[in-house]
């Protein structure tokens, strides 16, 4: 089962830190590092130093979904192993 990959669940919000404990592929450690910004920024908006919502345009939300759905597959095979 996969959480039992994990006996010790990282405390962290650092998504390359989990990342790297998993031992993910170089293709999903590559979304993850462009996403890792925007999960602090939404996690704590005053990271932004302004508003989140004026970081982000229609092009770079488009962008950042699709990295998110090629983590998000990833998680869903690596669950079923």
């Amino acid at each position: 089962m996969a959480l039992e990959k994990l006996r010790e669940p990282l405390k962290s919000h650092n998504l390359l830190e989990l990342a790297k404990r998993l031992k993910v592929p170089h293709e999903v450690m590559q979304c993850l590092i462009e996403l890792n910004p925007d999960f602090i920024i939404t996690r704590y908006p005053d990271a932004a130093n302004g508003l989140p919502y004026e970081l982000y345009d229609l092009k770079k939300a488009k962008q950042r979904v699709a990295l998110a759905e090629m983590v998000l597959n990833w998680v869903k095979k690596w669950i079923k192993k």
